[in-house]
């Protein structure tokens, strides 16, 4: 047979219930300190791995501008030595035809 609740028995379950609700209750708000601790660790890692990344790529991209401007200097440098070296070509043909133009303009003197 099944017995009726009496009021005590009411009120017995009812202060269960509140300490379950209780206890569930500070169950959840360890359970967020826990999430906002994970979360604040999680956000600090990305952000480190993030500035790690920027870093590398910031290095592999000033290696290859280096690596272009060394290679324009070498190019740089080889067009001046050749505009010097035909500067100098220039300057003994017109070395030769001003001494071409005082044998025509200027005969020996005999």
């Amino acid at each position: 047979m099944e017995e009726l609740a009496t009021k005590q028995d009411l009120m017995n379950l009812r202060g269960e219930l509140k300490q379950d609700t209780v206890a569930l209750r500070q169950d959840i708000v360890a359970v967020r300190d826990e999430l906002k601790q994970d979360m604040e660790a999680m956000r600090e890692q990305l952000t480190e791995e993030l500035g790690k990344a920027i870093y590398d790529a910031e290095t592999r991209l000033l290696n290859a501008f280096y690596g272009v401007a060394n290679t324009h200097g070498t190019r740089l440098t080889e067009a001046e030595h050749e505009s010097a070296a035909l500067k100098e070509r220039l300057a003994i043909l017109e070395q030769r035809m001003t001494n071409l133009e005082q044998r025509l303009n200027f005969p020996p003197v005999q």
